[in-house]
């Protein structure tokens, strides 16, 4: 909590629960940070997070110097540690107010749900039932795409039964759910791929250019991130899932993604 207020960051937790809850709450587990009641709920919907039970489900936002939410970090990501049950959103919020922030491996990735554009699925991230999720940042005009799309269809298809889910998201304004449906039918890909219209999900990767992918397991944490193939044959994310499948360390956990420039819409004040 130091190292936040020093970084100029006020931290609130919000329930729906009353006031006196939330008081014996904070003084139970000597909370150091202002635990508000959102006894209307009227927060909580708001922001899209009132659950069919009437409890607000655990989403961290983080609100940027202007107002806008420049990160919504919706994963639960426990893991039971030597000092009891841990939880990464406070390690998203540090990283983001370090300014260090790049979606690499060992980091935490953001977890989001697009519509895919065949009507019909979800693109998620970390995936339903998955061990892995693969997410593939692309474009459908972009050379380095295409010349990856082949790749990265038989990459997903040699690995759907060993419990690796492929999800595509395409960021660019330019570009129509027609002209993505009729990419992934001409390249095989079988797994959901989604538009990012907002821009939300290709900012909170931090990412950079088209193609560009993440290897992510079920806690949310990122094992490889870079380049769908390298230079001089170099095929670094196929070498990276064939390491994860024989619990391997990779080799290569970070390569730099070459390709092109990502065309997103400015965000919309507020947004």
């Amino acid at each position: 909590m130091a190292d936040y207020l020093k970084a100029g960051a006020v931290v609130w937790g919000i329930s729906v629960q009353d006031v006196a809850s939330k008081q014996k709450f904070a003084e139970k587990n000597h909370l150091n940070y202002p635990i508000l009641a959102d006894t209307s709920k009227s927060v909580s919907r708001a922001y899209g997070v009132l659950g069919s039970s009437g409890y607000a489900e655990r989403v961290t936002f983080i609100i940027n110097k202007k107002g806008r939410i420049s990160t919504v970090d919706n994963a639960m990501r426990l893991a039971l540690g030597s000092a009891g049950v841990v939880s990464t959103h406070g390690a998203t919020l540090e990283e983001e107010l370090s300014g260090t922030w790049h979606v690499s491996s060992g980091l935490p990735a953001p977890s989001f749900r697009l519509p895919a554009v065949d009507g019909k699925r979800t693109a998620e991230c970390p995936a339903a039932n998955a061990r892995l999720t693969v997410v593939v940042l692309f474009s459908t005009t972009c050379p380095e795409s295409i010349r990856a799309a082949s790749k990265i269809a038989s990459l997903a298809a040699a690995n759907s039964t060993s419990g690796v889910q492929f999800v595509g998201v395409d960021p660019n304004w330019n570009e129509t759910g027609s002209q993505v449906r009729a990419f992934t039918t001409q390249y095989g890909w079988n797994f959901p791929a989604a538009m990012d219209r907002s821009g939300h999900v290709t900012r909170a990767l931090q990412a950079v250019a088209t193609p560009e992918v993440w290897v992510i397991d079920r806690s949310g944490t990122v094992h490889y991130h870079g380049a769908v193939m390298g230079p001089d044959g170099a095929a670094p994310l196929a070498d990276a899932l064939a390491a994860l499948a024989a619990n391997n360390p990779i080799t290569v956990a970070d390569t730099r993604a070459v390709g092109c420039r990502l065309r997103m819409k400015r965000p919309r004040r507020g947004h």
